[in-house]
């Protein structure tokens, strides 16, 4: 279940055709596996509405069923390559975005350095910025 928020939120915000692709994937496989599920019937019927998607994940999932281990080690492997192929200002807004969702259920480290990692651009710091990326994108390594 970790997987599920960790492609939807990277599919939705990073616009990202092949975690979304992965998203719906893993969706459609765990509706199988139960179809009585009303929160995964509700994600079936959201389908291709990525917003909203993201939106009801945050608001609807048992962040306590979550491993947090597991949801954070995906969510990092997902964000790695977007970074090294993202501009830094760029990457930095989506992860602005990103850490919107997390902050109710993830207000800790790494998810936390989210909030703050590119402060360091405004007075011309690129390398406190990116010290602070990499970071939380080798958290769990």
């Amino acid at each position: 279940m970790e997987e599920l928020p960790a492609y939807a939120y990277i599919g939705a915000i990073f616009n990202s055709a092949l975690n979304w692709a992965e998203y719906e994937d893993t969706l459609h496989k765990l509706f199988l596996k139960n179809p009585q599920s009303g929160f995964l019937l509700e994600l079936e019927s959201l389908c291709g509405r990525k917003e909203e998607t993201i939106i009801y994940i945050t608001n609807h999932t048992d962040f306590n069923l979550i491993d947090n281990h597991k949801f954070g080690k995906r969510l990092m492997s997902l964000l790695e390559p977007i970074y090294q192929s993202t501009d830094i200002r760029d990457f930095g807004k989506k992860i602005n975005k990103l850490w919107d969702y997390l902050i109710v259920n993830f207000n800790e480290e790494p998810f936390c350095i989210f909030s703050y990692a590119d402060d360091p651009l405004s007075w011309g710091d690129e390398s406190q910025t990116k010290a602070l990326y990499e970071y939380a994108l080798s958290y769990y390594d």
